[in-house]
């Protein structure tokens, strides 16, 4: 297809919900490319918010789009970009939020920062262990305050 034919095919398809529908899962692969070179990593269909973005923008460009703006795929690809600017610039405003991916898929990072598998289970055990940890200071700590030379 040429892109005066899939120009003309959008300003067609505007007002048609269902079409509009077709015409974006046609053009799914298209949309992960833009959202792996945004993300600058591989992502998965119903894994990555990046995916859901850049579908919601696709369809945003779709409504958008008039022939004055030039090729519509050149257009789509900037809509992309820009809503997952945002989406990049909103996540960084709430760095400390755990993300429900990282939570189902058991990834976390460790206090480096470097990312590690945990089950469940082994997450609860790593806090119990930290837990304990604590207790075990303000015991020291009191003991201190009551046996001041001792220490």
């Amino acid at each position: 297809m040429h892109s005066e034919d899939i120009n003309g095919r959008v300003e067609r398809i505007k007002g048609d919900e269902r079409e509009i529908s077709l015409f974006i899962e046609e053009y799914k692969p298209f949309i992960a490319f833009c959202a792996k070179k945004a993300a600058d990593r591989y992502v998965r269909y119903g894994e990555d918010d990046e995916l859901s973005i850049a579908l919601m923008a696709f369809d945003e460009a779709i409504k958008s789009y008039s022939s004055s703006k030039g090729s519509f795929l050149a257009f789509a690809r900037s809509v992309i970009s820009r809503r997952l600017i945002d989406y990049y610039r909103e996540e960084r405003r709430h760095g400390n939020v755990i993300s429900l991916n990282e939570y189902y898929s058991g990834k976390g990072e460790d206090e480096d920062g470097e990312e590690m598998d945990l089950s469940i289970s082994q997450s609860i055990e790593m806090h119990h262990i930290k837990e304990i940890g604590e207790y075990r200071r303000l015991e020291i700590e009191d003991l201190k305050k009551n046996f001041p030379n001792e220490a």
